[in-house]
């Protein structure tokens, strides 16, 4: 009974383990728990869970270098694009809101939140 036991604690830790790095191709560790303390929030107050979107991950991550690159923390690129003219530039099918926050110096995905 102990070595069936063991066998689930491994086969949960591999399978938690592999949710883990299929998550993190999605976006980064920071940012998936960004989005899993959201949620959580988001829980508290009767709110359906967001999803990560891969797309619009990769458009949020290239703004953000683009701010550093830049030293521009702003809603517009320095580009001269506005955050509702790069989603509506993705050309997401069913996406209906949208909304951005930026940020700049918090160290953990909580302060972020």
């Amino acid at each position: 009974m102990l070595k069936i036991k063991n066998l689930l604690f491994l086969l949960t830790i591999a399978i938690l383990s592999l949710s883990f790095f299929v998550a993190c191709q999605n976006g980064n560790a920071f940012e998936i728990e960004v989005l899993n303390i959201t949620n959580e929030m988001r829980a508290e107050h009767d709110l359906p869970p967001l999803i990560w979107n891969r797309t619009l991950g990769n458009a949020a991550r290239q703004h953000s270098l683009d701010m550093q690159e830049n030293n521009n923390m702003s809603h517009t690129s320095s580009d001269g694009t506005t955050f509702s003219e790069r989603m509506r530039a993705l050309e997401i099918e069913n996406l209906r809101r949208w909304g951005e926050n930026v940020a700049r110096g918090q160290r953990t995905p909580l302060a972020v939140v």
